[in-house]
């Protein structure tokens, strides 16, 4: 697998691009329809830029990000679609190639509703607590198997999270 650069693409000096990158337009017609990326920008494996708009200089595409619109300068892209996920303002001065330290924005939403979801299971023990007919109900339910299955889910979820699941 290459790297396909469009026919309008321009590149800027200092660009690290990794197998599988696409510089890709948007159109048919002859006007500029393919990115440009300003200089000091690194592009992870299989990152797809779609259309005529520019990629800042000093930022990171996220390997298999997507990016579909304008990136300021000195920012990380990551997902699909791609969305900026830090912008410090700093000059990087290296090529930082540290893509497993990318934030992973999916992750980070999931584990924000698991702790949610904890809440509430919280709240609704007590107020099970609370009303004694709905405490014998609750406990008829909470078989073996139920809380194994439970133990599964949880351990899962963490590995998912730590990036070790995926």
């Amino acid at each position: 697998m290459g790297v396909v650069i469009g026919e309008t693409a321009e590149v800027g000096d200092n660009v690290t691009m990794y197998h599988g990158v696409t510089l890709g337009g948007t159109s048919t017609e002859k006007v500029k329809r393919h990115p440009t990326i300003h200089g000091n920008v690194v592009i992870g494996t299989g990152a797809k830029i779609l259309g005529p708009f520019e990629i800042g200089s000093g930022s990171m595409v996220g390997a298999g990000s997507v990016v579909v619109k304008e990136v300021p300068p000195n920012s990380t892209i990551v997902g699909v679609p791609g969305r900026v996920v830090f912008r410090d303002g700093e000059h990087h001065d290296r090529v930082d190639l540290d893509h497993d330290k990318l934030p992973d924005p999916e992750a980070r939403a999931i584990s924000c509703l698991l702790e949610q979801v904890r809440d509430l299971e919280l709240k609704v023990g007590k107020l099970y607590a609370e009303h004694k007919e709905l405490n014998a109900i609750v406990t008829e339910e909470e078989s073996p198997e139920k809380k194994k299955k439970k133990v599964q889910n949880d351990k899962f979820f963490e590995n998912y999270l730590d990036g070790s699941g995926i």
